[in-house]
């Protein structure tokens, strides 16, 4: 009897038997395995918008390069935090190994407020690896800087085309969602951020990880609960924002200031000294769910499928 398991999953390569391993798409996706579903919606979003389920590799693991050489045509890299330092030795293979043509999607950087705490593979490892690619979509203008390289697209992780129409399956949303990312804030800060949510409000709470009895869908339906999301987490924001739901986001890396200065629909707190002053009566009574703008994910979802048509 296969176990219970409410976790989205894909058909993942890396996590086959060697002699079991075949094709089933002409093109590989490859991605963070991590059950963290900021790292499934933007793999879902690419597909939607291409119309096609792709398989995927994680780039946790070690890619089996002539593999992937003989049985793709082509290769897409994203979505999500693949700059992070945890990938350093996988984009330093795909410069030495990857012999098909290559993008980027959705990908970015991370720009953690605390330095203490890990960031970003070096940048010129990252440029180096990009040169290679045919087109390069980053969330942010941040991730476009670190790199510095020429016909950058960018726009809003392709999370948003994934949960585009969800927001119609919304019935009286109240209350508020508290997504937090609890490997970024430090006991202290978990205490301050939860304190003034049950000072101001009844709240649900996720840390967006899916868990066997708690997957990807469930999660996304305290979302659609919620009239207004507070956030810790990028993916916290970029969700809310795709199903036009108002949310406040506590900023503790650099990529969620740069998300609402880009994209908006929300509230921004960019320190802890400031959350007390956050008038969450007003941000309640004033919000109102709002239309995403998906021109320029669609924008670059075009030039993708005429990548995917070329020779």
């Amino acid at each position: 009897m296969i176990p219970y398991d409410e976790r989205i999953k894909f058909r993942d390569l890396s996590k086959k038997r060697v002699n079991t391993r075949f094709a089933k798409s002409k093109i590989l996706n490859f991605y963070s395995s991590n059950n963290n579903i900021g790292n499934y919606t933007p793999v879902l979003g690419i597909q939607k918008l291409l119309n096609q389920e792709y398989d995927v590799w994680c780039a946790h693991q070690q890619v089996d390069w002539d593999f992937v050489n003989t049985n793709y045509e082509k290769v897409i890299i994203g979505g999500a935090g693949l700059f992070h330092l945890s990938f350093e030795n996988f984009w330093k293979d795909f410069t030495r190994e990857c012999k098909i043509p290559a993008i980027v999607w959705g990908v970015g950087g991370i720009f953690p407020k605390d330095r203490s705490l890990k960031a970003s593979v070096n940048n010129k490892v990252l440029k180096t690896a990009l040169r290679k690619c045919d087109l390069i979509n980053l969330r942010d203008d941040l991730s476009a800087d670190y790199v510095d390289l020429p016909n950058i697209h960018i726009s809003q992780c392709p999370t948003i085309s994934y949960v585009d129409g969800v927001q119609n399956n919304r019935q009286k949303p109240k209350g508020v969602l508290y997504s937090s990312h609890e490997e970024l804030l430090n006991q202290k800060e978990k205490n301050i951020v939860n304190k003034f949510l049950v000072d101001n409000v009844d709240f649900m709470f996720t840390d967006n990880i899916q868990y066997q009895f708690c997957g990807m869908n469930r999660i996304l339906d305290k979302y659609l609960k919620s009239k207004l999301i507070v956030t810790t987490r990028l993916h916290g924001a970029i969700i809310a924002y795709g199903l036009g739901i108002p949310y406040l986001a506590i900023s503790f890396d650099e990529k969620v200031d740069e998300f609402y200065r880009l994209y908006g629909n929300g509230f921004l707190v960019k320190s802890l000294e400031d959350l007390n002053n956050a008038d969450v009566e007003y941000i309640l009574n004033n919000a109102q769910d709002q239309i995403p703008d998906l021109t320029l994910v669609h924008e670059f979802s075009n030039e993708v499928l005429i990548w995917t048509r070329d020779n």
